[in-house]
């Protein structure tokens, strides 16, 4: 009998147990067919996404060409300068460690040619200090000539600078890197008992001299405060080379060497350069700001030639 029990219930018990189990698999039943409704709705709203998302690529990669000549991008609203024409570019090679700063480089040329400035570049025709490897930082056993090394930069037209002739141009300017440490000057090696080379000295002179405005930019902005300060025989300017924030500007130290100089420093953040209106010189931190993205730098220099524009129209 208990063997019974075990492997069959009583009828009564069976009974109900099978009325629990149909009502059980109807459930089941039901469920089922609203996860797969689920599973279908979900598919079918994917699938008109697809399609939503493939004709709006379709119209776009069919659009005519005069959609282009009448549909603008916010660079194309730039507006184009009204006093600043034609600029003269000091390069002091190419790369970041032992040349020109080529994002730096980069964005002055679109910013000046947005504006309806012609750019004209040019370098000194003498050997880096030394080159460096650019992915691992060391120093490499070769020679590279400063006015070559530009030409990359330049696209091949870059000229000898010691053939500039200041009368051709409005304004000049001069990107940051440490080339302009190392090529263009001593700072890198000497300090505040740095030298300025010959030829980048009589042009930058020459410049000021004429009334003529100079933009500089992250680190080139120690030429400009060794050659004017007023405790090196001139009268002192007010320039940046960034903010003293140890995590922004691990070269802050040349802020201090400038002001020993004789010049009035602005800390400045990236978007802002600075203004004197008295000698016409604009500068801005740039990748001084060592924090700074390639977007914040672009629009920084982008400021500075609204800025030397300016300066062009005072007398």
């Amino acid at each position: 009998f208990f063997f019974l029990m075990i492997r069959r219930p009583p009828r009564s018990t069976q009974s109900r147990s099978s009325a629990a189990s149909d009502v059980y698999k109807r459930q089941v039943s039901t469920q089922s067919t609203w996860e797969i409704n689920k599973k279908n709705n979900t598919m079918l709203q994917r699938t008109f996404s697809f399609l939503a998302k493939r004709q709006q690529l379709w119209s776009i990669y069919t659009r005519p060409s005069s959609y282009f000549s009448t549909h603008q991008s916010p660079l194309d609203n730039i507006p184009k300068t009204d006093n600043l024409k034609s600029a003269a570019i000091i390069l002091a090679g190419s790369g970041v460690y032992d040349g020109s700063e080529i994002t730096e480089a980069v964005s002055l040329a679109i910013q000046l040619t947005l504006r309806g400035v012609t750019p004209s570049y040019f370098a000194p025709d003498k050997n880096q200090m030394h080159v460096i490897n650019h992915l691992t930082g060391e120093q490499l056993e070769e020679t590279r000539n400063v006015l070559v090394e530009s030409a990359r930069i330049a696209r091949g037209e870059v000229k000898d600078i010691g053939t500039l002739d200041v009368s051709k141009f409005d304004a000049l300017f001069v990107p940051g890197g440490f080339g302009a440490a190392k090529n263009l000057s001593t700072f890198a090696t000497q300090g505040n008992k740095m030298e300025v080379d010959d030829q980048v000295e009589r042009v930058i002179r020459e410049f000021h001299e004429n009334r003529k405005p100079i933009g500089a930019m992250c680190i080139s902005g120690v030429i400009i405060a060794r050659l004017f300060g007023s405790n090196v025989g001139g009268t002192g300017v007010c320039l940046t080379l960034g903010e003293k924030d140890e995590e922004k500007n691990p070269f802050r130290d040349a802020i201090g060497v400038a002001e020993g100089f004789g010049n009035k420093l602005e800390l400045n953040n990236v978007l802002t350069p600075s203004i004197d209106r008295k000698h016409l010189i604009a500068t801005a931190p740039a990748y001084m700001e060592h924090t700074a993205t390639p977007g914040e730098v672009f629009r920084g220099i982008g400021h500075l030639v609204e800025e030397v524009d300016k300066l062009c129209s005072l007398p």
